[in-house]
């Protein structure tokens, strides 16, 4: 097992989205010091058929502008 350096002084960004048709809370959180991010999202409306995601639900209405900067996440 690999051990990596870990600095507990470094706290990520994360701005939390509402989505009211499922009642449930979607995250994103950024890397500080970095471009990346991960979107947590427990049910996102996912069309497995199709390979998309339901064009109304929060992670494609206003997840995406606020990866763009369009919304400040924190």
């Amino acid at each position: 097992m690999s051990v990596y350096p870990t600095n507990m002084q470094v706290r990520p960004e994360i701005k939390a989205f509402f989505d009211p048709q499922t009642n449930t809370i979607s995250y994103v959180v950024k890397d500080p010091a970095s471009d990346s991010c991960a979107v947590v999202d427990s049910v996102m409306d996912i069309d497995y058929t199709a390979g998309r995601i339901n064009a109304g639900h929060i992670a494609c209405g206003v997840i995406p502008p606020a990866l763009r900067g369009q919304i400040p996440l924190c």
